[in-house]
């Protein structure tokens, strides 16, 4: 899910006691759109802040995890570094419960002149951005940037002056019960749940619908709410939002298969209690939550990489398995024609070199046969050529029959393989995996 304003909010109000007067020591970008700032506060010590503008997992908070950088630094990262190193976090501040949230650094020029500059992460899904500003508002430069091509509203980039994101929604936190309840009575004929996440900032749609729980109305549409409806859906909006900020509770939500698919502040009754696991932080919150859902993408890229190599390997060995089978059939001729050149060779004296075929009496069956001959040979060589065949047949089947019993062997082993990595469910299974498989010698060992 996306970090709601809510929620947000929340998290702000954290970074706000912990990282006030930090100095930012290092800045890494261990993803394409990822930055993490580690700073140093004289009360917390060493902390490292995320901001990510990644599509699907944009979000700002603080991570205890220690990620993995590139080598070779990205060019936003060695700009950021330029700017940003060394300064001090002078202000967090969130408008509203907007999803933007701006960091007022304090630092020095080349000159060593005291500076202020601005940190904008803007956290809206496929539009996320982080900017850097001056203290008029002149964009520096931004994470992405945004042409006139791309935007005819709203440009980002460098020396444009930057401006806030068009805003639609009201702040419920800012407005009376008289007019929350104004904004509710809508005139649109829609799913009242929709029509509260796109009225009002911080209300997801998880937010809508654990609202609209607490106040028993259920999922109705808005032309259904009566004035007396209306004014308890505020009611219950404000007690909601009251408790939220008050009264946290942050907690993460699992489905019946153990993976997170939800935050909140508080416990929603709309998912059950004993699916659901608390901290005692929002930040604490929002790391577990991406932490494991990168854990969990990294699982799956991991394991339809290794499955997808698995089953190239399944299916040349089920060619070989065939080519065995069809030797193993082939064979099986060996019988007819030693039977065959028995009746030739027993029949020697009576036939000549030109004849097609002669008629002889089967020794295992007693019945008259039609034994066909070869015109352009003599029946000493044909008998010759006959038993050549079968010695031939005879070595085949030995080493098919032996290559084949080791293939089914091998398909037995590749198919528990296919299975394992299918099944794998920590990245340690698919490791413990991929070592069988290099000591078998169907994958390499990684280069060190």
């Amino acid at each position: 899910m996306t970090l709601d304003g809510l929620t947000l909010h929340m998290c702000v109000g954290e970074l706000k006691q912990r990282c006030d007067g930090a100095k930012i020591q290092k800045v890494l970008m261990p993803g394409k759109e990822e930055v993490v700032l580690q700073l140093y506060s004289a009360v917390e010590g060493t902390l490292r802040l995320v901001l990510n503008a990644d599509a699907g997992d944009c979000a700002l908070y603080l991570t205890r995890t220690t990620k993995a950088n590139p080598k070779v630094p990205p060019v936003f990262c060695m700009f950021l570094r330029k700017y940003l190193t060394g300064a001090r976090i002078a202000d967090i501040e969130q408008r509203g419960l907007d999803r933007v949230v701006i960091f007022t650094l304090e630092t020095k020029d080349e000159l060593l002149h005291p500076i202020t500059l601005r940190l904008v992460i803007e956290i809206m899904g496929k539009y996320s951005n982080i900017i850097l500003t001056d203290a008029n508002d002149k964009i520096l430069d931004s994470i992405r940037r945004v042409s006139v091509d791309m935007s005819s509203k709203r440009q980002v980039l460098p020396g444009v002056r930057y401006e806030n994101p068009p805003q639609t929604k009201f702040d419920p936190l800012a407005l009376s019960p008289t007019t929350l309840a104004e904004v509710l009575a809508t005139h649109k004929d829609t799913k009242i749940i929709n029509h509260m996440a796109s009225a009002f900032d911080g209300i997801s749609l998880q937010t809508a619908q654990e609202i609209l729980q607490r106040s028993g109305i259920g999922m109705v549409l808005t032309s259904e709410l009566s004035p007396k409806l209306t004014e308890r859906l505020a009611e219950s909006m404000r007690g909601f939002l009251h408790q939220a900020i008050s009264e946290p509770a942050p907690c993460v939500q699992f489905n019946a298969d153990r993976m997170p698919v939800f935050f909140s502040c508080i416990p929603y009754e709309t998912y059950p209690a004993e699916m659901r696991k608390a901290f005692s932080t929002v930040n604490e919150t929002l790391d577990f939550y991406y932490g494991q859902r990168l854990l969990i993408s990294r699982l799956r890229q991991q394991k339809e990489a290794l499955y997808k190599t698995l089953h190239k390997i399944y299916v040349k060995l089920q060619k070989l398995i065939g080519i065995y089978e069809a030797a193993l059939r082939e064979a099986a001729k060996e019988e007819r024609l030693q039977r065959r050149a028995g009746l030739i060779t027993a029949n020697i004296y009576r036939l000549k070199k030109g004849m097609k075929d002669f008629e002889a009496v089967d020794y295992e069956t007693g019945e008259t046969v039609t034994v066909p001959l070869d015109v352009s040979r003599t029946p000493q060589e044909t008998a010759q050529k006959l038993y050549k065949k079968i010695s031939k047949l005879k070595t085949a089947s030995a080493i098919s029959s032996k290559k084949l019993a080791d293939a089914y062997e091998e398909e037995d082993f590749l198919a528990g393989a296919l299975h394992f990595t299918e099944n794998a469910e920590t990245p340690e299974d698919i490791d413990d995996i991929r070592h069988t498989l290099v000591r078998a010698g169907y994958l390499s060992a990684p280069s060190k």
